[in-house]
């Protein structure tokens, strides 16, 4: 995963360099390595002892996946400081003031979730980020051509080595689900669509790294 990552990065500067700029940018919407991960240090996490109702006793960074889908250039945006890291110089892409509450409150029900099936661990890592459709007003609400929004909710689950048994040394499990919203004219129904993409690496005892993927799409009036 670490060698495919370092050639897309690699063979966009190339052609950001030798092309433009844009040409790097379809390089990146094309292709599809697997999810990575990220610290925010401006957020951050109490542990508790004793369960659930234990007394925090001491902190941890909050860690957030970077994919296409919060990119801006070399920067990618944490969905729970809103702060691109490594810094830039504009704001960078941002939702609406709306729709980033959504954001904010979807992150943390996605988190819960993921520590639930995926475990509780530095072992997995969920994101969600949210981006108003074209149409929409600046606040979030719905313009002329109906507005709406889209979303990817992402999760990224490791298999490390010292988990590793006599079948398998090490796994890495990424899904990927894209989610879009468009409300009717009258604004009293919406249409959502949603795609799914699962993508398992599997470096097995016996042999080697093998990778394995599935897409569904399905879209409903609601």
């Amino acid at each position: 995963t670490e060698d495919a990552e370092e050639n897309i990065a690699g063979l966009a500067s190339l052609l950001s360099s030798a092309v433009d700029a844009d040409a790097a940018e379809e390089l990146y919407q094309r292709s599809d390595p697997p999810l990575g991960h990220a610290v925010d240090p401006a957020a951050t996490v109490a542990k508790r002892v004793g369960g659930n109702g234990g007394i925090p006793t001491t902190t941890s960074k909050k860690a957030f996946i970077i994919s296409d889908y919060n990119r801006d250039g070399d920067s990618h945006r944490s969905p729970w400081s809103n702060v691109y890291y490594p810094p830039i110089e504009s704001d960078g892409f941002q939702p609406s003031p709306q729709l980033r509450q959504v954001e904010t409150m979807a992150n943390e029900v996605f988190d819960s979730y993921r520590s639930l099936y995926y475990g509780s661990g530095d072992s997995s890592v969920a994101s969600v980020y949210l981006w108003d459709r074209e149409g929409a007003d600046a606040d979030g609400g719905d313009g002329e051509r109906g507005g709406g929004f889209a979303g990817a909710f992402l999760i990224k689950k490791e298999i490390k080595e010292e988990e590793a048994d006599q079948y398998m040394r090490k796994a890495t499990w990424n899904s990927v689900h894209v989610v879009e919203v468009i409300p009717s004219p009258e604004g009293r129904t919406a249409s959502y669509g949603m795609t799914t993409t699962i993508s398992l690496i599997m470096d097995r005892t016996l042999r080697p790294w093998r990778r394995m993927g599935a897409a569904e799409h399905a879209f409903r009036d609601h």
